[in-house]
């Protein structure tokens, strides 16, 4: 998963910025030679790129230092620049962070929950349908007259339908095991978005 957390990407461009000026300034009779334009490009955290653009614009030649996160398909930026050009400085955008989060949470719930190369799905409707489920083969084992019975009930099998529509024939215990790895599964995928948006307070 991608981390939202800015504080070592805010910490990376302040040495970065400084580090590209001493570079910048030392080249400056030549800042738009190739070589320098890519003057730093690290991985910053899961997700994240931090990268130094040197250009040459018709106010004078400058750089700009551009750190990226990644989140889902979407790649957000944060720009601070040196030179006469002052509009390329640009913020992060909590909107947008906010707007990629819910766009890769939503694309992740749509694919699914795979589970022992088995996928369910995973909307709410889909996860209230298991949690019955799981409280039906509950109330069926007790209805079971002894203990023989209820070891007869435990090794029949249950039929669950994957994300596909492909029907898959479980005992009732691997079922219960099933369904609560899938209930594990869906549970992390929502704790790490709601983290996520907590990190935008």
């Amino acid at each position: 998963m991608n981390t939202l957390n800015m504080t070592p990407i805010k910490a990376a461009v302040a040495p970065a910025f400084q580090s590209a000026l001493a570079t910048f300034t030392a080249h400056a009779a030549d800042a738009a030679q190739p070589a320098l334009q890519r003057v730093a490009a690290q991985q910053i955290g899961e997700g994240c790129t931090l990268r130094t653009d040197v250009y040459a614009g018709p106010h004078g030649s400058g750089f700009a230092v551009v750190a990226m996160i990644k989140i889902g398909s979407r790649i957000i930026t944060r720009v601070r620049q040196h030179s006469p050009e002052t509009w390329r400085e640009r913020d992060w955008d909590h909107k947008a962070i906010q707007s990629a989060l819910d766009e890769d949470y939503n694309a992740q719930v749509t694919e699914g929950i795979t589970v022992n190369g088995i996928t369910l799905a995973a909307q709410k409707d889909d996860c209230d349908k298991f949690t019955q489920l799981i409280a039906l083969l509950r109330e069926a084992e007790e209805l079971q007259p002894d203990d023989a019975a209820k070891m007869e009930f435990r090794a029949s099998t249950v039929s669950i339908a994957d994300i596909h529509n492909t029907v898959h024939q479980l005992t009732v215990t691997q079922a219960r095991q099933f369904i609560v790895q899938y209930g594990h599964a869906r549970n992390a995928l929502w704790t790490d978005f709601a983290n996520r948006r907590a990190l935008l307070k």
